[in-house]
């Protein structure tokens, strides 16, 4: 998209050169639109980078919420193990305490009541588990959600390496504890009942990354049509630009056509005057011509001069289509030496005022000015860069250029 973008501008500077400064109120309207689609194509890529970017974060987190989860596998296979010592050690102390027989009998019955909690207590965990929905793909949600699991991983590690050190201490006061029966039954069914719990922790994790790659394909999904739409939105804007440079071209070839005419037609009338060139697409009068040394009021040949060149200009007018937007530009030069008078402080305003002068003179004399610009240059645009009275006397001029808006 970038690079259609820039084929675009070239395109454009490249025409500048036969192009006039404004274009008509369609040729705006165009070039506004094509920006604007440029805009929001350029808008649409940066977005789309930084949706693949927090789409590349999501999986690294994903990476590491599986890891978490094997290292929680391992833990709660190790104190299954460990589990499963205790109970075999209980076996052993209940065949050496056969007295207390009735009362592990009581203690079994409370253990099997507190088995079928843990059992409702993992069922309505199931339930809440089932009743989650899927999570939204914003990025903002996969944060919070990488908090939550963070979370709660940290807190079942916790309860993990607690119940490591508990079951440690519990098998170090078996020996000393063998009467009491009843307290080493109610720690084994904390442990079994821990156990359950990071079953379930883990089993839920293990939804919840489902969920999380569910949600990585749909935005995998969507990322692809995205790009093929702006694949689409390029090949229009690249048609659109074609477009509009031929019909630029077009209307330029247009003008040059009268633009040709108009000078041939001065060529022919001034090719005897002093001071008077044609040079290319612009006609060029002297200063001398026209105004008094370090004036921009007119002279009595100046007047003559641009007298005829209201006319012939007013003839060509008349003959360009209303659809083609034309203005001719007046642009005032000086020579390099300064002028610093009330009226002038600078080449500036002296070139400025000349330039204004020759409009405002054939405004007077039937030229509409909305077809008229005038532009000064000072000393910067000489035509010879040499220090000497035959380069100033030549750089000191009026030039003439008719050019669309």
């Amino acid at each position: 998209m970038r690079c259609a973008a820039l084929g675009f501008t070239c395109a454009m500077a490249f025409l500048t050169p036969v192009m006039v400064p404004a274009q008509t109120v369609s040729d705006d309207s165009l070039s506004a639109r094509v920006e604007g689609k440029l805009k929001a194509a350029e808008a649409r890529a940066a977005a789309l980078d930084e949706l693949q970017k927090q789409v590349e974060i999501a999986i690294r987190l994903l990476g590491t919420r599986e890891e978490e989860l094997d290292l929680m596998r391992l833990r709660a296979r190790d104190l299954t193990g460990q589990l499963d010592d205790l109970e075999r050690e209980r076996d052993d102390v209940a065949g050496a305490l056969q007295s207390c027989a009735s009362e592990r009998d009581t203690l079994a019955d409370s253990f099997a009541r507190l088995e079928r909690q843990a059992g409702d207590d993992r069922r309505a965990a199931e339930r809440t588990a089932a009743e989650l929905g899927e999570l939204n793909a914003a990025v903002a949600q996969l944060r919070r959600l990488r908090a939550q699991l963070e979370d709660d991983l940290a807190s079942r590690a916790a309860a993990l390496t607690a119940s490591e050190a508990a079951a440690a201490d519990r098998a170090a006061e078996a020996d000393a504890c063998r009467a009491a029966l009843t307290g080493r039954d109610a720690e084994l069914a904390t442990e079994r009942a821990a156990a359950a719990e990071a079953m379930a922790t883990a089993a839920r994790l293990a939804d919840e990354v489902a969920v999380l790659r569910r949600q990585l394909a749909r935005i995998e999904t969507a990322l692809e049509a995205a790009e093929a739409k702006d694949a689409e939105s390029q090949l229009r804007i690249a048609d659109l630009g074609q477009r509009l440079n031929q019909a630029l071209a077009a209307k330029v070839e247009e003008l040059q056509q009268y633009r040709s005419a108009f000078f041939a037609e001065l060529k022919r009338s001034l090719a005897d005057q002093a001071g008077v060139k044609i040079a290319g697409d612009r006609f060029v009068l002297q200063a001398e011509v026209l105004f008094p040394a370090g004036s921009a009021d007119l002279g009595p040949s100046g007047r003559a001069e641009l007298g005829k060149l209201a006319g012939m200009l007013l003839d060509v007018a008349d003959r360009i289509p209303p659809k083609i937007n034309w203005v001719m530009r007046v642009d005032g030069h000086t020579d390099n030496r300064p002028i610093r008078t009330p009226r002038f402080p600078s080449n500036w305003e002296l070139s400025t005022a000349r330039a204004v002068s020759v409009v405002k003179f054939l405004v007077d004399n039937g030229v509409p000015p909305t077809r008229l610009a005038a532009t000064g240059f000072g000393a910067f645009q000489p035509i010879d860069r040499r220090d000497d009275e035959i380069a100033h006397r030549r750089t000191r001029r009026i030039e003439f250029k008719l050019t669309e808006r």
